[in-house]
């Protein structure tokens, strides 16, 4: 659903229409799905964990789990920093002469 919204949003920009008023939104709604799927995450690393303690081999795509955390979380800090770099830093105002 996100990536309906971001890729509608590069269309609008692309074809040099007016930007929808709800890029900050639409910023947040990305942070809030990265930060869901890493809530999500604790749940397969419980079940890996509780696997692994009844002496089975554990979850398999162990790996390509943790590299596509590492990568979310990754994603979620520079998205985090756009947002504060683009919406939270006030904007200098040109010199006057």
């Amino acid at each position: 659903m996100v990536h309906v919204f971001m890729y509608y949003y590069f269309f609008v920009c692309t074809m040099k229409f007016k930007p929808p008023w709800w890029k900050k939104y639409l910023t947040s709604l990305q942070i809030l799905q990265f930060v869901v799927s890493l809530v999500m995450a604790v749940f397969f690393v419980q079940a890996h964990q509780t696997s692994l303690s009844l002496g089975k081999r554990g979850c398999s795509g162990w790996n390509a789990f943790l590299i596509s955390t590492a990568f979310n979380f990754t994603l979620l800090l520079l998205f985090i920093q756009f947002f504060f770099v683009t919406y939270s830093t006030k904007k200098k105002k040109p010199k006057s002469k």
